[in-house]
């Protein structure tokens, strides 16, 4: 008799399932240190003979085909839940279209068949075992971890939060986000950073003014304002890369106190300063 597929048919329990070929002549095998007893059903899957596979009762003499798993009563969708041993608590499905009962091989599928072991994992039933690799990776049973014996684990150093030091490795490129440079004023040269600070100068006496900046630069772009009035030029001399000195255009005339605002902005080598002093030059 030819059976055809139809939809999923939910059968009475097996008491076992069997993953292995299980001899028709002799007791069913005990699973997980579990004995098999007489007058309970088990369900074959992997049968040499597939065309054995299915549902049995054991009567303690022989195999009998169970009653709601013999011709007409078995098509595709028939699934068995398992009570005990290996597979307990796992549904096995009938996934043959269409066959001859005892002569056409008989595939089922179990529940786990849904879940696939992927890469470092192994599946044993229900349960999925991660893989771990001696010398290298331990498993516990809470944790995956680098092997105690791991040749290199003398090595690793374990690292917190950096808070100071020298870097000593190659430098991080601009196009890898880094600064290309192991010292600051490199650094920001290659970021193009740009710092600025404010003198402001007179004292009604004094026709100059020595401005240390601190920029360590003495490629500067320098402004001002005079009284209030933005000015054309400021006139000064760079006298080394952290000081310049400062006249008004006013000849030989005292500045008024307070009265010359002067910017200096340059790529520097270190933190920004909003405000710096001058000295007077008499």
């Amino acid at each position: 008799m030819v059976v055809a597929q139809s939809g999923r048919d939910v059968k009475d329990d097996v008491y076992f399932t069997y993953d292995v070929n299980v001899s028709l002549t002799a007791a069913p095998p005990a699973q997980n240190g579990v004995a098999a007893p007489p007058n309970k059903s088990y369900l074959l899957t992997a049968q040499v003979n597939a065309a054995e596979n299915g549902a049995y009762i054991w009567d303690g003499t022989s195999w009998l085909r169970r009653e709601d798993s013999d011709t007409d009563s078995l098509s595709a969708g028939a699934t068995y839940p398992t009570v005990a041993g290996k597979f307990a608590g796992m549904l096995f499905m009938l996934t043959t279209a269409e066959f001859v009962l005892d002569t056409d091989p008989l595939t089922f599928m179990n529940s786990s068949d849904l879940i696939l072991d992927g890469d470092g994992l192994e599946r044993d039933g229900r349960i999925l075992h991660v893989r771990g690799k001696a010398g290298q990776i331990q498993v516990s049973a809470n944790e995956v971890a680098i092997a105690s014996d791991f040749a290199g684990l003398p090595s690793i150093s374990v690292v917190g939060t950096i808070a100071s030091g020298v870097w000593n490795a190659t430098e991080i490129g601009l196009e890898f986000g880094g600064t290309g440079s192991k010292n600051l004023q490199t650094a920001q040269q290659n970021l193009g950073i740009q710092a600025t600070v404010l003198s402001i100068l007179g004292n009604g006496t004094a026709t100059s003014f020595d401005v240390v900046h601190g920029l360590n630069n003495i490629d500067l772009n320098v402004a001002g304002t005079y009284q209030g009035q933005s000015m054309a030029g400021v006139d000064y001399t760079v006298i080394d890369s952290n000081t310049i000195r400062v006249k008004a255009s006013l000849g030989e005339t005292p500045i008024p106190a307070n009265s010359l605002r002067v910017t200096i902005s340059a790529v520097r080598n270190g933190a920004n300063v909003t405000t710096v002093a001058a000295t007077a030059i008499a």
